[in-house]
């Protein structure tokens, strides 16, 4: 979607020119569209994250770049830098797929060496947590995998970015759905 077109939009809901701010408004941009343009991949990102999965378009594979399985059978993947949104991920000897992400201090974490097997992530029952690659880079500790194992599938969302064209890409099945709420998001 052209960014000039989702910039007017906004600007007209508002009842603003968006080729003007108020000289009443102290602002450090020149422009409502200046003002709009420094926020608005932020704003798509905030709400393709708070948007139910099935509403959104534009999956890419997670590529297995990086992925180092340990002898205890947690697996390192390292992120894509564009990574915005996981949608779900499986190892090959995993009898399920993931579709959620825990924190990484999230509480059973520290037990995946635990003695009580129940709270362990197995094939049956995975987990993946966030965590960061030796190189500090954003990646998932993935529970339990045998020495064997390779990504079956992963699908995540890029992060939106205003390309070269002057476009964003909007992954909604219905593009109105994010017009109204960019609108909303810019009248607070």
């Amino acid at each position: 979607m052209k960014v000039t077109e989702i910039i007017r939009a906004v600007a007209l809901h508002l009842g603003v020119d968006p080729d003007e701010i108020p000289t009443s408004i102290e602002s450090p941009y020149p422009s409502l569209t200046e003002r709009i343009r420094a926020n608005l991949e932020e704003c798509v990102a905030q709400i393709i994250l708070s948007t139910p999965k099935e509403s959104l378009t534009g999956w890419r594979l997670l590529p297995d770049d990086g992925l180092t399985i340990s002898d205890n059978g947690s697996v390192l993947l390292p992120l894509p830098d564009d990574f915005l949104m996981l949608h779900s991920i499986r190892m090959s000897d995993w009898e399920r797929e993931v579709t959620e992400i825990h924190p990484s201090d999230h509480w059973l974490l520290r037990l995946q060496g635990s003695r009580w097997h129940g709270l362990r992530g197995t094939p049956s029952r995975p987990l993946a947590f966030e965590t960061l690659s030796g190189d500090g880079k954003r990646a998932l500790r993935l529970y339990s995998s045998g020495s064997g194992a390779t990504l079956a599938s992963g699908w995540y969302l890029p992060v939106p970015k205003i390309n070269g064209a002057d476009e964003i890409e909007i992954p909604f099945r219905n593009a109105q759905f994010i017009m109204h709420n960019l609108r909303s998001m810019h009248k607070a």
